[in-house]
């Protein structure tokens, strides 16, 4: 089968397009992505490089449920350890310093909004896909899209975005990268 010069140039430009994204492009993004994850999960600053939040201290119920570790659940009011007066159960534990104390109930940091809870959200944004010529966060629970939203919202629209300093770091790694290969 012959080609066109037309559809040579094309072929040849989609070759070039794929090798691009596969050997500079991606490896650039996972290094970056590296930084992200550690600076969101890890110090619990956003793309503004300022301080996500703080975890709210409003007094709250939690059930058994929210638990991770269901061992952490001691049922209790208010004002009382106690069952209640007819006997049944407490189902669920008074928090009076709020999910800032659940958090600390299990050992989690609570100085800062890591927004690190179940895990979930953390593994699921360690992936990367390539749509077209763009590299992208790979979020792929709904749940966890969900929970983008939410934070972002609650947190800002800055929350999941990469800082200046990190995309100056994937422009240079592109960069070099480009180079090393035209070399």
């Amino acid at each position: 089968m012959s080609l066109t010069p037309e559809q040579y140039q094309k072929k040849i430009q989609d070759k070039l397009r794929s090798l691009k994204i596969a050997n500079i492009i991606l490896p650039a993004a996972q290094n970056a992505q590296v930084l992200y994850r550690e600076r969101l999960y890890g110090k619990g600053i956003d793309g503004d490089n300022t301080k996500i939040g703080t975890y709210s201290t409003k007094e709250m119920y939690a059930s058994k449920k929210v638990f991770k570790n269901k061992g952490n659940f001691k049922p209790q009011g208010k004002k009382s350890k106690k069952p209640f007066a007819n006997g049944n159960e407490r189902k669920s534990m008074y928090l009076n310093q709020g999910y800032k104390q659940l958090r600390q109930v299990h050992g989690y940091e609570s100085g800062y909004v890591n927004l690190h809870y179940s895990g979930q959200l953390f593994t699921d944004t360690s992936g990367l896909r390539i749509d077209g010529e763009t590299v992208v966060v790979k979020v792929s629970q709904k749940i966890n899209q969900q929970k983008i939203s939410g934070l972002s919202d609650k947190y800002g629209r800055s929350t999941f975005k990469h800082t200046k300093q990190e995309r100056k770091i994937f422009s240079e790694d592109v960069t070099k990268r480009l180079k090393k290969y035209l070399e």
